[in-house]
């Protein structure tokens, strides 16, 4: 008899909780009506006008990183990096930097640069050579490949 009082209980409870829950509920919306918009025609729509500026040069691309990353840096991720490359002393990090300084445009980065590369007494002149320049890189990039490679490291 006890049992029977207890399931009616939750019965009507389960009722009383279905109907507060359905009250609560949101009033349907009012249907808005939409208005049908139609493709003009081609023989009749105005030709679209030209641009009166030209379209500014896009950033210059950055490919230094390309050795090292596979992701593109922003900005503060090369300053980073062109710092812990003037911490190395070795031939293919002051050859990336060299690298670095003639791809980059902004004028932060390539001081940055300089400081770095005068850490190593490898100033960089308007005399040094774009084929010199990148045959160092080039060297940088097949010792960064053989180091990847070689078992010791993971």
């Amino acid at each position: 008899m006890i049992l029977a009082i207890a399931v009616a209980l939750l019965v009507v409870a389960g009722v009383v909780i279905a109907l507060v829950a359905r009250r609560r509920q949101p009033p349907p919306r009012e249907a808005v009506m939409v208005e049908t918009l139609h493709a003009p025609d081609m023989e009749t729509a105005a030709p679209a006008p030209l641009p009166s500026e030209p379209e500014a040069n896009p950033e210059p691309l950055i490919t230094w990183t390309a050795t090292l990353t596979e992701t593109a840096l922003d900005e503060a991720a090369r300053f980073r990096l062109i710092d812990d490359l003037a911490l190395l002393d070795a031939p293919w990090a002051i050859a990336l930097l060299r690298r670095a300084y003639e791809e980059e445009s902004s004028p932060e980065l390539r001081e940055r640069i300089q400081v770095a590369l005068s850490l190593h007494v490898v100033p960089v002149t308007r005399h040094d050579s774009v084929a010199s320049m990148a045959a160092e890189a080039a060297g940088a990039e097949r010792a960064i490949n053989s180091s990847r490679r070689s078992p010791g490291n993971t």
